[in-house]
């Protein structure tokens, strides 16, 4: 038999039929059939650098452009306060502006009024804001709990018998004096 009209030894997976493909020189199988091969050749399945590139998700976008620009983010609370950041050798600074913070205005029909007073209120809520993203924000004071700070027990009242025990609880306990 001549190498010309040889097929491979290995048979298709799908129909079970002889596989029609030649063989690999000096081999009895075709590269879709000999493991060694395909390993070494890297044939068949996802190649390392190949395929497109995964697009980056909104959050990892959003992520990076903040971190590389956190003085964009940050002047306007610190202009608020009456402050402008300025890079320096040392690294960020801030530098009192002249006219101060955020001022009181008024505006009506595209004319915009401006105090000489400050906003106390803008000034407070940047300086909060500030200090919530460095700081987290605190803890609420609506924190129930029970008996020395555990958790609170609950009774199942769906029971009937839970229920019939309450009621004899209650109906047993000394009635309240009006004092």
């Amino acid at each position: 038999m001549t190498t010309a009209s040889r097929t491979c030894a290995g048979t298709s997976k799908k129909t079970g039929k002889p596989c029609r493909a030649r063989p690999l020189r000096d081999g009895d199988y075709c590269i879709a059939h000999d493991e060694d091969a395909r390993a070494s050749t890297g044939f068949g399945g996802p190649q390392p650098g190949s395929g497109r590139p995964r697009n980056p998700r909104p959050s990892e976008v959003a992520r990076r452009l903040i971190e590389e620009n956190v003085l964009a983010l940050q002047r306007p609370y610190w202009r608020a306060l009456g402050y402008d950041v300025e890079i320096g050798p040392d690294g960020p600074r801030l530098v009192e502006l002249e006219q101060g913070g955020a001022k009181l205005h008024a505006s009506f029909e595209g004319w915009i009024g401006v105090s000489d007073h400050d906003d106390l209120a803008a000034q407070i809520q940047a300086a909060e804001k500030l200090q919530d993203r460095v700081y987290g924000r605190p803890k609420q004071a609506t924190e129930v709990s029970g008996p020395d700070g555990g958790p609170i027990n609950t009774v199942d009242v769906s029971d009937p018998e839970t229920r019939d025990l309450i009621g004899e609880l209650l109906r047993r306990r000394p009635a309240a004096r009006d004092e």
